[in-house]
């Protein structure tokens, strides 16, 4: 047994549902991070998707390969984009289900072990 900054005597038990229940708030920031960065991907090819939509389909454009520019047409590039932006939107959809995953599963794990959590004032 450990003490807690009170002087109260903590469980091994407590201090398991404590560390997982930290785990789970880590990863569900982890998701939450991953989702916030794939969306920004996402805006940037409606943006250049927008930017190519009126222009002629066989006006000279770049597209960046890896670390690579190559020279293309706005015809061969606008479905490489759409098809990327929609691969986009499925990894989001699958990110959201696994962030629902882990908030059920910590909301099981703080009913298990009566974890009632409180909002901290001030911290952001």
């Amino acid at each position: 047994m450990a003490e807690n900054k009170g002087g109260t005597k903590v469980t091994e038990e407590q201090e398991r549902a404590f560390q997982l229940l930290s785990n789970l708030k880590r990863e569900l920031q982890d998701l939450y991070s991953k989702i916030a960065e794939i969306d920004a991907d996402k805006s940037e090819h409606e943006l250049v998707l927008t930017q190519l939509s009126g222009l002629n389909g066989s006006r000279k454009c770049w597209q960046q390969v890896g670390e690579v520019l190559v020279e293309s047409n706005v015809e061969s590039v606008v479905p490489v984009l759409e098809e990327k932006k929609k691969n986009i939107e499925e990894a989001i959809q699958t990110l959201q289900k696994q962030v629902q995953m882990k908030e059920k599963e910590l909301g099981e794990v703080q009913k298990r072990y009566q974890i009632q959590v409180t909002p901290q004032v001030g911290v952001n």
